[in-house]
């Protein structure tokens, strides 16, 4: 009840479109498909990043609620088994370091091109790993760095990333192309 009078709440402060987070692994909460039947159903609530891996679930919520927002994917690693099911897109951090290619990956599954869109998730899926070895956004910041994009500079409580983990995406990296 507290999730929905507080989403409701936000949604009638404004008429800027509302986009519900589920991340549990951020804020240690599950939001739960009648939960999000319930907040859904106010008209400024308009999408959904979901970045809960349990598939059943996911399918639970396009059922529930699938009329009522558009579902994102919140996960990288997923983005294209969780279009399969019927969401539109994701909400990334991947694409902060491959937009072309996270653009590419999506639009392929839009259209049905399963294959092709299996094939990029899974030639990333090294590289999205990588940049969840840490607490974000310490990786993706120091993938942008690698590419010269951005200074690797963190603001406390952010301190820079391990020198092993940084090494292992580095390497994932130059395998993709993206470093020399």
């Amino acid at each position: 009840a507290g999730l929905v009078a507080h989403y409701h709440a936000i949604a009638d402060s404004d008429t800027l479109p509302v986009i519900v987070y589920n991340v549990p692994s951020r804020t240690g909460l599950n939001i739960l498909p009648a939960t999000l039947k319930r907040i859904t159903a106010h008209d400024n609530v308009v999408a959904v990043k979901e970045a809960n891996a349990d598939f059943v679930q996911a399918m639970e919520k396009i059922r529930l609620c699938g009329d009522q927002a558009t579902f994102y994917s919140g996960s990288d690693e997923l983005i294209v088994p969780l279009m399969n099911l019927g969401f539109k897109g994701v909400i990334s951090v991947l694409s902060n370091v491959v937009p072309e290619d996270t653009s590419r990956m999506t639009t392929l599954a839009l259209n049905g091109q399963w294959a092709e869109a299996n094939a990029l998730q899974l030639k990333y899926l090294p590289f999205i790993q990588a940049l969840f070895s840490e607490t974000s956004p310490i990786p993706v910041k120091t993938a942008l760095a690698m590419m010269g994009r951005m200074t690797d500079e963190m603001r406390l409580p952010l301190v820079p990333m391990t020198e092993g983990n940084k090494q292992k995406m580095a390497a994932i990296m130059q395998d993709l192309g993206l470093i020399k």
